[in-house]
């Protein structure tokens, strides 16, 4: 598998991640729901990320990191 593919099926996976918990929650958000949704082989999983855990710890801090940027971006000084 190319680092591209493995790229592709990390993003596609983070995406499905948020999709799930955010529509159906985190208890509904199975390895299985996640790869239904980011539309690859559920086996795939392991090979672009140790666990599901893994997926929520890593989309998690992708998404702290956008929120950040974008809190910056927007952020008023008051002098």
């Amino acid at each position: 598998m190319t680092e591209q593919r493995k790229h592709e099926m990390r993003e596609a996976l983070q995406e499905a991640a948020i999709y799930v918990i955010a529509t159906e929650g985190f208890g509904k958000a199975t390895t299985k729901a996640l790869a239904r949704r980011a539309g690859i082989n559920e086996g795939y999983i392991y090979r672009v990320f140790e666990s599901k855990e893994d997926i929520f710890i890593r989309t998690f801090n992708i998404l702290d990191g956008r929120l950040c940027a974008k809190l910056m971006n927007n952020l008023v000084t008051i002098a």
